[in-house]
């Protein structure tokens, strides 16, 4: 259980690192970029939740509540229904009987980070660690 954890703990620091080096191109890429940062939080997601803390048959514990929210609070709508999507077919495709809280907690998750986003006015980069 402890390498599964620390397994999800490495994907969301190397997310970090990839959406930091695509943000040096966001101009470059204008719209475009949403996709990116969507197919690129969907996959860390879908990953995490390869690598689950399994707590009984089909319910799982892992770190896609935390990816899918930051996707919402930092990559707008566009890159939150793309990571939200990719998120919600895996977790379908794993059945069990956790499959509909599972896709509740996606749902929400994105749902909360682009409620969040609204709330700092769009410039979630104004937010302190501690309120992060």
């Amino acid at each position: 259980m402890f390498q599964d954890l620390m397994t999800n703990a490495a994907l969301l620091i190397g997310l970090s690192s990839l959406y930091g080096l695509l943000g040096q191109f966001r101009e470059k890429l204008y719209w475009w970029h949403n996709v990116l940062t969507g197919l690129l939080f969907g996959a860390i997601a879908i990953a995490g939740m390869s690598v689950p803390v399994q707590y009984s048959e089909g319910i799982i514990y892992d770190g896609r509540s935390i990816v899918l929210t930051l996707v919402g609070l930092f990559g707008r709508g566009r890159a939150s229904l793309i990571a939200a999507l990719m998120a919600g077919i895996f977790r379908a495709s794993l059945g069990g009987t956790g499959v509909w809280a599972g896709l509740a907690t996606i749902v929400a998750c994105s749902a909360f980070g682009l409620l969040i986003r609204r709330a700092t006015g769009n410039r979630p980069e104004k937010l302190s660690i501690p309120a992060l």
